[in-house]
């Protein structure tokens, strides 16, 4: 398992007891949009990755109000990049 894959592990079992698919409970509200917009930009983009794209956007839930509303911010301008719409 290299790094990134530990860091996804590490903040998927942060928030394990969430429905596959579903934003974090344990999610702030600026997190819960970041989660949402990183979900959107991941769907057009994944793949094949799409579980570890999916978990690393649910790692999110981790992170500060402030960190993720820079995320969100981040995740915005990802997505008009690949068409994707950000909720």
């Amino acid at each position: 398992m290299n790094a990134v894959e530990s860091a996804v592990s590490a903040a998927s079992a942060a928030v394990a007891g969430d429905a596959p698919g579903a934003t974090p409970t344990s999610a702030t509200p600026s997190c819960a949009k970041a989660i949402a917009c990183c979900k959107a930009t991941m769907a057009k983009t994944a793949g094949a990755n799409a579980a570890a794209a999916e978990q690393a956007c649910n790692g999110v839930a981790v992170l500060s109000e402030d960190v993720c509303a820079k995320q969100y911010e981040a995740y915005k301008r990802a997505a008009t990049v690949v068409s994707a719409i950000c909720p």
